[in-house]
């Protein structure tokens, strides 16, 4: 896939290619990588022995590595899907964008899940299988996202029985928010500094009035989003949106990052028993944006080519839970956690790069380029 064009770089779930801001070189790329493997590991410790992620322990039980990458990709996907609709600002184009980035691998996983890893992995009959409801109720998640996330007896003696992809929840929420860029411009709430940033505070302000007062169990409507990690994500994804409008108006210093990791650690260190909320979401919401793409700017590309067999950080979100719940099955409490992780991993960017060759990069061409938004 050509890279030398600004529209070919949409969000975490797209191939970063050089902006003119950054000069050329950049770490987008290799930051979601890290962020995708991240997730895969954070997860490896519940679905080997149904243990808690050690950063869970050490960050006061609130946060575990997982929830950090989460919040990666969130931000680097409202800076990057925000200059995607800047430089070219046509609804039709920019949802073509987006569908063809996600839906293509996501179908295809989904398809797979129930009519491969579904038929071999089920404890049920081949004919219990398929005329269970839950199965067809999966696939309809290509219409548009799994509400569903079990296969009947899949699994069976996995940590999590059934469940087959966890991780695609977070889909949901980021697809919500492509949708709010444009309603959001619409409505002239996106599209300059302060505006954006009004957006992205009033987000994490909500953030904060759920931490003290929310009702758990009680689910949104739209797309069924559990609703504070849905509005957790949204601010996550509008600070990177604030944030690609300030971009030249801010300093990025590496000691601000650098103080954020010691505050952080401090807190982490002296956080009383019980766990107390000793660092604030809105302290997480206004530093955690600016370190993540204070990195994600840092000239890393030409000497870390993360992207050089391919953009394998989807591939690597939308395939790792399955992998490691076929790791599991097969290996049976067999395996370290270290040996688990290794072959959950290696079987993950099997998958990863097959998803990539075979079906994303392909997809990706179906994207509208510059010079023909241009000619509209």
């Amino acid at each position: 896939m050509p890279r030398e064009t600004i529209d070919q770089t949409d969000g975490p779930t797209s191939a970063a290619t050089p902006r003119p801001h950054d000069g050329g070189d950049n770490s987008f790329d290799l930051l979601r990588l890290l962020a995708a493997t991240g997730v895969l590991v954070s997860h490896s410790y519940s679905l080997w022995n149904h243990i808690p992620d050690p950063l869970q322990k050490f960050l006061w039980g609130r946060y575990t590595l997982g929830d950090f990458c989460v919040y990666v990709f969130f931000i680097i996907s409202g800076y990057l899907v925000t200059q995607s609709w800047v430089s070219d600002p046509h609804p039709s184009r920019y949802l073509v964008r987006r569908a063809v980035r996600i839906l293509p691998a996501l179908h295809v996983n989904l398809l797979l899940s129930v009519f491969v890893l579904g038929p071999v992995f089920t404890a049920a009959t081949l004919s219990d299988y398929f005329s269970a409801r839950e199965t067809w109720d999966y696939l309809q998640g290509i219409l548009v996202f799994p509400l569903k996330g079990g296969l009947p007896r899949m699994f069976e003696t996995s940590v999590y029985p059934m469940l087959v992809n966890a991780p695609l929840w977070s889909l949901r929420i980021e697809t919500l928010c492509y949708v709010l860029v444009p309603l959001l411009a619409l409505f002239g709430l996106l599209g300059g500094r302060w505006r954006t940033t009004l957006v992205a505070v009033a987000l994490a302000v909500l953030v904060e009035a759920q931490n003290m007062q929310w009702q758990p169990g009680l689910q949104v409507a739209v797309l069924w989003m559990e609703p504070t990690s849905m509005v957790g994500c949204t601010a996550y994804f509008f600070a990177g949106s604030a944030l690609y409008f300030w971009r030249d108006r801010i300093s990025w210093s590496g000691r601000a990052v650098a103080l954020f990791f010691v505050i952080m650690a401090l807190a982490a260190t002296f956080a009383p028993s019980p766990p107390a909320r000793m660092v604030p979401d809105p302290f997480l919401h206004a530093l955690l944006p600016y370190c993540t793409l204070y990195f994600a700017r840092l000239p890393t590309r030409r000497f870390l080519p993360a992207a050089k067999f391919g953009d394998l950080s989807y591939g690597i979100y939308i395939y790792a839970w399955p992998m490691q719940q076929i790791v599991a099955t097969l290996a049976a409490g067999r395996l370290s956690l270290p040996a688990y992780i290794g072959l959950s991993m290696a079987a993950t960017l099997v998958s990863a790069l097959l998803s990539w060759h075979l079906v994303e990069k392909w997809a990706l061409r179906l994207k509208p380029g510059r010079r023909q938004s241009l000619a509209h």
